[in-house]
């Protein structure tokens, strides 16, 4: 007999409302240990991100609108 078939989670109640309450449950522990984990950036950090983030932007800005210029004149 193949072994996946018989392992079962003993944890998990039979009754199916039983069952939706204790996964919503450890869903919401779950999340809760993922934002202890979370870390956010400093403000110079996101200072510095924010300004890489706009001068590539306006260099795609500036590479498209050549782009379309010279494709306007063809």
């Amino acid at each position: 007999m193949d072994q996946s078939r018989k392992i079962k989670n003993n944890n998990v109640p039979k009754d199916p409302k039983k069952k939706f309450s204790y996964l919503m449950k450890k869903w919401f522990f779950g999340l809760g240990k993922e934002f202890k984990r979370i870390t956010w950036p400093t403000k110079s950090k996101l200072v510095k991100d924010f300004f890489i983030t706009i001068i590539i932007v306006a260099l795609f800005v500036v590479i498209f609108l050549a782009f379309d210029q010279i494709s306007a004149l063809i």
